[in-house]
């Protein structure tokens, strides 16, 4: 009987997640038909199932709710009323069952007012044809002939006898599944389809599931020890046996966690039901736009972030989204926008929730923060917008003039940012008044298996997550590279630029060599977790292993700085550091260290890029910008395939063109050879050279006209003539256009992109790449000359600016743009990203900031802002 109780109540989770959802889409759409059907089957299979299983008290209420959904289904039309009443009735059904699912038994109730509320709205509607009944009759009637004792059971309301859920217990959800056979299906027929549906798949317990994950951490860090032990033998045969111990490993490892990995929509399942149960009780109108929902994430971390989204949403609704007079008045559709997004970005999953609400009164904030003392007033003037509206997570400050059931008790937001950062994630807010609020949340794909860094200071070793880590820098005393003493700070000066340096010795209060960093001149780490950058000295760099992070002794948990421990290869025990926690360590003292010096480093106006160069083919040198790279590979004669007229090579799962700088296919190879391999919107491409040079960081200046496909043009940096490469015509070559670009053309109305840059490599390198992704660009090489373009009257959709430009630089063309009244979307494109270059180009009024080179993001965020334009329009 258990195992039955268990089957039962797996499955009315699953179908009970579903039905919230589509209830809610189905009032707003009462014809669709196939919804309601979909809806009536899950009550109905619900009420058959507690039958069969004697569980009285939900079959009532299932029941009750299937005849007021059956009324729907034979034409009554739905009610706000009926629609509330049944949703009661889920919501009592989802009690029932944790119950259930907890105890073992039906818990005790009085559900006689939900009971006739829901019969009399259902008699107050047409009533069901006495066919339908008939057929449900018919239908148990035939299915519970297979076993009599249970059917009597059934019949009387009490629970089979033992026996007979010994001979049921083979196929446990089997009969029941026929008892609550569709009234308009033939049971034989939807038995079999979903005998064939369930063949695929199999049910696993999230116990088993985790137990298997922990077989695989140990596995892990044994085969660790042995890669370890094979080094230092270094036995030829004992090499190849770990090598494939390793790849088996591996393989073995990303299987386990594909089976913990769930789509984010199973978090998001309930929000249709929280925006209408809200907008009913405060009066609003709210749109709930879901994207990315098959986005998938470790199972553990999406139980964790499940109570900050449902936080967020309603502080949006309650706070951010106006009534529908109020929005009147300030020139807004009625129906507010609450869009929920969720994108892999770099390794990390990014939920995004915006409104187009009233956003965050900055100003009230900041007077409920200097009254809590969280800041003076002095302090307060000095802040950015963005940190002012991070005054939110602090706990107990509260901006709601009332206390109510949904907001103004101060408690949340800060509980929020713990539960994020708990799981080594980050929040962060934008906001601009009148237009609405952003919350950005970036958290780790699992939690389970990480790769570090394993660093020494004295004579210990410590593991430090590899995500955030930007490079390892040898510094050696160079005019490009080294460590020095400004207003009595550690800084490192880096190809131009000042990052505050601390050692890791001095942080955690040990004796090390890094200590003396200024002498030593030894190894820096450039780290940037949550969009702090700096450097962290440390003595040693051993290794690089992926480790399993079990949780810190409780006699330390209270030393932020340590995040957990691990077993390292050498079976020696690490302490795991925290980055935000060493970042946090850093910025309280070196902020004023992070200024640079009038004569250091590029001028305001220049531009500097990385550029990855090498030799191919006709060119001696050549380059292309280093962050749209995805990696280089190593290509053996072996590797390469034919498919079709193709020449490929296999990348994991994937077949990889391969091309020249011709943007030919490949047809052979004398010997191996290196590639570049791209990639963007989910399909790749390899670039085939003939050496990798360097790499280098410059101000590129295009002084020669391009020689034909496939060159931007050329120019003399970084001390040698280079001729830098169109990526997007190798993607031309390759693909026949970007992506699914031509579809894109026809699917949607051309967006018109006035794209504003005063170098002409980047003007050259953007607009290809805008052009084939289906916008119309349209560059300008000044300010003055956009300004021009716009007051002539030319209709754009967006405009996409630099901020550094000589003359009117890109902040001066915001906020001359707003002064003059333009409501088009504006998005500032830098090689700067630090939270006060952000902070800055939106106060100029901004929407978005971009990265220069981030292609996915430039785009997304193109497409974000012209449609909630359109939609606000």
């Amino acid at each position: 009987m258990e195992d039955l109780i268990a089957e039962f109540t797996a499955e009315c989770r699953e179908g009970l997640a579903r039905v919230d959802s589509e209830l809610v889409a189905f009032e707003r759409d009462p014809h669709d038909r196939e919804r309601l059907g979909e809806i009536f089957r899950v009550v109905h299979t619900i009420k058959g199932t507690s039958g069969f299983l004697g569980l009285g008290r939900l079959e009532r209420i299932a029941h009750a709710a299937e005849t007021l959904l059956g009324t729907w289904r034979d034409g009554a039309p739905p009610t706000a009323e009926g629609m509330s009443v049944v949703l009661a009735a889920i919501d009592r059904i989802k009690d029932i069952v944790a119950e259930l699912e907890g105890s073992g038994t039906e818990p005790s109730g009085d559900d006689a007012q939900l009971l006739e509320r829901l019969e009399r709205i259902a008699s107050g509607s047409a009533p069901l044809p006495t066919r339908t009944e008939g057929t449900n009759e018919e239908q148990v009637s035939t299915s519970a002939d297979a076993d009599p004792a249970a059917c009597a059971a059934w019949q009387t309301g009490g629970p089979p006898a033992a026996g007979d859920v010994a001979a049921v217990a083979g196929q446990p959800m089997r009969a029941a599944a026929e008892v609550a056979g569709g009234g308009d299906e033939d049971p034989r027929q939807e038995g079999g389809h979903r005998r064939a549906a369930r063949s695929g798949s199999l049910r696993v317990s999230v116990a088993l599931l985790e137990a298997l994950m922990g077989h695989v951490s140990d596995l892990v860090l044994t085969r660790n020890r042995l890669v370890r032990l094979g080094r230092d033998l270094a036995h030829p045969e004992l090499e190849t046996a770990l090598q494939r111990l390793d790849q088996v490993t591996t393989e073995l490892r990303d299987g386990i966690m594909k089976a913990r990995m769930q789509p984010i929509s199973n978090a998001w399942s309930g929000m249709p039901r929280i925006v209408r149960d809200l907008c009913a009780a405060l009066g609003k109108k709210v749109d709930l736009v879901m994207e990315g929902g098959a986005t998938e994430l470790d199972r553990q971390l999406l139980e964790v972030i499940k109570d900050p989204l449902v936080h967020i949403v309603r502080n949006a609704i309650d706070h951010g989204i106006e009534p529908p007079e109020e929005r009147r008045r300030a020139g807004k559709p009625e129906t507010g926008r609450l869009r929920l997004q969720a994108a892999h970005e770099g390794g990390m999953i990014v939920v995004r929730i915006s409104d187009d609400g009233r956003g965050l009164d900055l100003e009230r904030i900041g007077r409920k923060a200097v009254a809590a003392g969280l800041c003076t007033e002095a302090r307060l003037a000095t802040l950015s917008p963005r940190q002012i509206a991070s005054f939110i997570f602090a706990p107990g400050l509260s901006t709601a003039e009332k206390v109510t059931n949904v907001s103004g008790r101060g408690v949340g937001m800060d509980v929020v940012k713990r539960n994020i950062e708990d799981i080594g994630g980050s929040v962060e807010i934008e906001t601009q008044r009148g237009l609405g609020t952003t919350f950005t949340i970036t958290i780790p794909l699992t939690l389970a298996i990480v790769p570090a860094l394993i660093v020494g200071v004295a004579d210990q070793r410590f593991a430090l997550p590899q995500q955030g880590i930007l490079e390892i820098v040898r510094c050696a005393g160079g005019d490009d590279r080294r460590l020095e003493l400004i207003n009595g700070r550690q800084i490192l000066k880096l190809r131009g630029e000042l990052l505050p340096v601390r050692t890791l010795a001095e942080i955690l209060g040990i004796a090390g060599e890094g200590q003396d960093c200024l002498r030593n001149q030894g190894f820096v780490l450039v780290l940037e977790p949550a969009g702090h950058r700096f450097g962290l000295v440390v003595d040693a760099v051993h290794d690089s292993e992926e480790i399993v992070v079990e949780p810190i002794s409780p006699v330390l948990r209270n030393i932020t700085l340590f995040a957990g421990t691990t077993l390292l290869g050498d079976g020696a025990i690490a302490i795991v550091l925290d980055l935000k926690a060493l970042a946090s360590a850093i910025a309280t003292d070196d902020r004023m260290a992070a200024e640079p010096e009038p004569h250091v480093g590029p001028q305001p106006d220049s531009e500097r890029t990385r550029l990855l160069r090498f030799a191919a083919g006709r060119y001696r040198m050549a380059a292309v910008p280093i962050a749209l790279v995805q990696r280089i590979e190593r290509i053996e004669p072996q590797q390469l395939e034919l498919v079709g007229t193709r020449s490929v090579f296999r990348f994991g799962n994937e077949l990889v063109p391969l091309v020249d700088v011709d943007g030919r296919f490949v047809a052979g190879l004398d010997g191996p050879r290196p590639a570049l391999l791209f990639a963007d919107a989910g399909r790749r491409f390899a670039l085939l050279v003939d050496e990798i040079l360097d790499v280098v960081e410059a101000e590129v200046e295009l002084t020669i006209d391009p020689d034909g496909p496939g060159s931007l043009g050329a120019g003399y940096f970084a001390g040698a003539s280079c001729v830098l490469l169109d990526v997007s015509h190798y993607v031309s070559c390759v693909f026949g256009s970007w992506f699914g670009a031509d579809r894109a053309r026809k699917d949607r109305p051309r967006i018109r992109v006035l794209l504003v840059d005063d170098s002409r490599f980047f003007r050259s390198l953007l607009s290809p790449i805008l052009a084939n992704r289906g916008f119309e660009v349209v560059a300008a090489e000044s300010a003055e000359e956009a300004l021009r373009l716009l007051g002539e009257g030319e209709r754009f959709d967006v405009v996409v600016s630099d901020l550094e430009m000589p003359g009117m630089d890109g902040f001066a063309l915001a906020e001359t743009c707003r002064a003059r009244g333009l409501r088009l979307p504006l998005i500032a494109l830098s090689s700067r990203a630090a939270p006060e270059d952000r902070s800055r180009s939106r106060a100029a009024g901004f929407d978005a900031h971009v990265a220069k080179l981030d292609r996915a993001q430039l785009f997304e965020t193109v497409a974000r802002l012209v449609g909630e334009q359109a939609a606000r329009s």
